[in-house]
């Protein structure tokens, strides 16, 4: 078969590009192969490829459209197209296109993602070609992927994790399936002949499940790719158990500053621990009076790497990003051991992990309000085995007003994508609670739900 990096070129070739390297695309596809080499292809041929998520409400897309402000727009049937009508090229021609992507600047954007902003509207990150390329070379050092391998991404090329799995199998020469998720179809295609997977938390849940259900003891993979969220110990002794052969890494990271830490089954990584850092990327703890920690304190995770985002699109979106220098964080906290093994404590932000995917509180919180009879609400997240956490809200209800669950809902159904709606509601009495800055206690709140103090809806 050809090298899957040829049909990219090809598809470069095809693509037209009267505007300047830099130029935005934006592509809203499902999953599929297809998809992933035209994200590719335009890269080559100096896109900004701006990926937005199908789930999106119309609402949601429209101000994902509006901040990605793109020339060019490509839905699954223009993708089609676009793969039907390409023709393989000459050598010559291939090389002449690789010369010109040769003359994209480092500094150039190469991918546009979107997580879940806190002013209720999706907010886009920034990532350079020297941001990818500096990644592609730190996995390729930890891990050899190559021509002969088969990669499985059964995810939303939307989600970053996925694509750059993608990116990187296409990048690498490997034979590259992208599909949507069923733990059945990813079971059958582990058994056949993928050699590596991505996947987040919650489908490994579901893998190990359904193998259960089906009496498979054992997958032989050589590799499976996690993130999004911190695997429970419980969770990944089973996948240990169902792929003895294979590695199992999980990262530790963020959209805005790529890979931070790796954490490989097998290598020693002491219990709670998320790894030690990916090749490139320094890790420093800085205390609330901006001092370095001392081995073993808690402080603020900085990172600095040439791997971290360059921006957001939008300038006022970049509120949550603390700079030292070259270094940034993203608020969580940890602390690093002796061995410079990283132990993170938790989110300084109000981010919600669900199933591998990140929601803003304050976004959610910025849709509930706009509810008939909703006077407040406070947005949360709620310990799950499966999901990580599931996003729940307490709301505070205008006198007399009937608002329920079934009317909350709804509501939300209009608003936000699948993921980032609550899965549980919470009726609060009076006021919410503040902090000494005036802020609503989130962590109040979420506490009154753990100890059953508020009725749920």
């Amino acid at each position: 078969a050809e090298h899957p990096g040829h049909r990219c070129v090809d598809l470069a070739l095809a693509l037209e590009a009267p505007f300047a390297p830099g130029a935005r695309l934006a592509l809203s596809c499902p999953p599929a192969d297809a998809v992933a080499e035209v994200a590719m292809a335009a890269m080559l041929r100096g896109y900004a490829v701006g990926m937005l998520d199908p789930t999106w409400t119309e609402r949601e897309t429209a101000a994902a459209m509006s901040a990605l402000d793109p020339q060019v727009v490509l839905d699954a049937e223009g993708v089609g197209d676009l793969v039907a009508q390409t023709s393989p090229a000459t050598g010559v021609e291939r090389r002449d296109v690789r010369a010109a992507a040769g003359e994209v600047s480092g500094e150039q954007p190469f991918y546009i993602g979107f997580t879940s902003g806190s002013s209720g509207r999706p907010k886009g990150f920034v990532r350079s070609h020297r941001s990818w390329w500096t990644s592609f070379v730190g996995f390729d050092e930890l891990f050899a992927i190559g021509s002969g391998d088969r990669v499985l991404v059964p995810g939303p090329l939307a989600s970053s994790h996925f694509f750059f799995g993608a990116m990187h199998a296409l990048h690498a020469g490997a034979d590259l399936e992208v599909i949507r998720f069923d733990a059945d179809s990813v079971i059958d295609r582990l058994l056949e002949a993928t050699s590596r997977v991505y996947v987040v938390p919650t489908m490994l849940a579901a893998i190990v499940d359904r193998a259960t259900e089906r009496g498979i003891e054992r997958i032989d993979v050589a590799s499976v790719f996690c993130a999004g969220a911190r695997l429970e110990p419980a969770l990944r002794a089973a996948v240990e158990a169902l792929v003895p052969d294979g590695a199992l890494i999980e990262y530790y990271g963020a959209s805005e500053l790529s890979f931070v830490s790796i954490h490989r089954s097998g290598s020693g990584v002491p219990s709670g621990s998320v790894g030690r850092a990916f090749p490139g990327v320094t890790i420093q703890i800085y205390n609330d009076h901006a001092d370095p920690c001392a081995v073993g304190e808690t402080g603020t995770v900085y990172v600095s790497s040439d791997l971290v985002f360059s921006g957001y699109l939008e300038p006022e979106s970049d509120a949550g990003i603390v700079r030292r220098g070259h270094a940034l964080t993203v608020g969580d906290r940890g602390h690093l051991d002796a061995d410079g093994y990283l132990y993170v404590a938790g989110r300084g932000s109000s981010v919600i992990i669900t199933g591998g995917s990140n929601v803003q509180a304050e976004e959610v919180e910025a849709a509930l309000v706009e509810a008939p009879g909703v006077r407040q609400a406070i947005v949360f997240g709620v310990d799950d085995p499966r999901w990580g956490q599931i996003v729940a809200c307490a709301v505070v209800c205008e006198p007399g007003a009937p608002v329920d669950r079934r009317t909350l809902r709804e509501h939300m159904r209009t608003r936000l994508a699948p993921y980032k709606r609550p899965r549980r509601y919470f009726g609060h009495l009076g006021p919410l609670p503040l902090t000494a800055s005036g802020k609503i206690a989130r962590d109040e709140v979420g506490a009154a739900v753990a100890a059953g103090r508020l009725r749920e809806l």
